[in-house]
């Protein structure tokens, strides 16, 4: 059976993606980590926004989107819906510039990035820019002019986005590796210097310092400090927590902490080689506190207490069914990524692709708020 036009725009999108580095994702199958640069295909957005033929994440947070029409559709015609996709980002998405700096909108091979390099592109713009003739060819000159035209279109998002540029830079920072393959170098000592354990004795003892200096003022450690929790913690207090260690003139990642308790005490760290997630500053602070004798990834937590949990619930006599038992595991998982669970977080992926909120009432029931309600307590505490 022949591809539908609109199939063919997002063959030629998929090809022109991997070929410029991208892995390309279906949302069903979505991993952030696999790559540098994700395109997740049909990416659901906030209710209301649709689906976004393409999001673009780059080191895990979303950068943009890409909107895939057939060849013939005039450009400008769907740009609003683009701009649409670019503000209309589910809850808990958080990138770090708001709206999305990168909006793309591609008909086949006519992608925005990629049209100003393109040969027949650049003859198709000169014919545009200046009427040439049925049957006529544009002159080098008219076709240079054009390539200018589309290179500066292309560089347009970066160009006119101070704060896109930076993050482009902070990513780079953060990823660039020299690697030396000529110089032969001799191991003289293995383990941390005795500079890089001072480095982060400094900050782990800021970081704790920090933490005790805050705890009345900042909301996210007023709940690890009340005994029992005066209330449970919220992805937004997880958020502003992370704001106010990233901010000046500490400049504090998840990253950077975790790095400087390995280097004191690699014994009792564990994950440190793997990405970091926000939820891991829930890790942070209780080890800090010295209420865990290890720093062990949340999502690392979160799974071994649903374990705990199931279990128990078995020994109880309530039984759960496969379908259950999944949307349970489906749970978990955005526990361990965003620290709580709502009934609004139904809506979106990937319970949405179960079919979202109407689907999990009818699988539990009545149950089904007072479930979450227990879930939360138990898998985030």
């Amino acid at each position: 059976m022949p591809l539908t036009p609109e199939q063919q725009a997002r063959e030629k999108i998929d090809t022109a993606l991997a070929d410029a580095g991208w892995i390309v994702q279906n949302r069903d199958e979505m991993n952030l980590a696999a790559g540098l640069g994700v395109a997740v295909r049909e990416f659901r957005m906030a209710p209301g926004h649709g689906f976004a033929d393409y999001m673009l994440f780059v080191d895990g947070q979303a950068a943009g989107v890409l909107e895939a029409k057939p060849v013939g559709y005039t450009l400008s015609s769907v740009e609003l819906q683009a701009d649409k996709y670019a503000t209309g980002l589910p809850a808990g998405l958080n990138p770090p510039v708001n709206p999305l700096p990168f909006l793309y909108v591609s008909t086949g091979v006519d992608t925005r990035f990629i049209n100003g390099l393109d040969p027949d592109r650049q003859v198709a713009k000169a014919r545009s820019m200046f009427d040439v003739p049925a049957g006529a060819e544009p002159t080098e000159q008219q076709v240079k002019q054009a390539a200018t035209t589309l290179l500066k279109q292309a560089a347009e998002p970066i160009a006119a986005r101070p704060a896109l540029r930076h993050l482009l830079q902070d990513i780079k920072r953060k990823l660039e590796q020299l690697i030396d393959d000529i110089s032969v170098d001799e191991l003289i000592e293995a383990g941390a210097s005795e500079e890089a354990k001072q480095k982060a004795k400094s900050l782990v003892d800021s970081f704790e310092q920090f933490i005790a200096d805050n705890k009345d003022e900042i909301d996210a450690l007023q709940c690890f400090y009340g005994t029992p929790y005066a209330r449970r913690l919220r992805f937004s207090d997880l958020k502003t927590l992370a704001d106010e260690i990233k901010g000046p003139p500490r400049a504090w990642t998840p990253e950077k902490l975790w790095r400087a308790y390995e280097t004191l005490d690699k014994h009792r760290v564990r994950g440190a080689s793997a990405q970091r997630l926000l939820t891991d500053l829930v890790s942070l602070v209780r080890f800090a506190m010295d209420r865990d004798d290890e720093l062990t990834p949340f999502g690392e937590h979160v799974r071994a207490r649903f374990d705990h949990w199931l279990a128990q619930q078995r020994t109880a006599g309530r039984d759960f069914t496969p379908e259950q038992v999944r949307w349970l595991e489906m749970i978990r998982d955005h526990i361990a990524a965003s620290v709580e669970m709502t009934v609004d977080d139904l809506d979106y992926a990937p319970f949405a692709e179960e079919g979202g909120r109407g689907r999990a009432a009818q699988v539990f029931g009545k149950g089904l708020g007072p479930l979450l309600d227990e879930l939360n307590e138990v898998l985030a505490a």
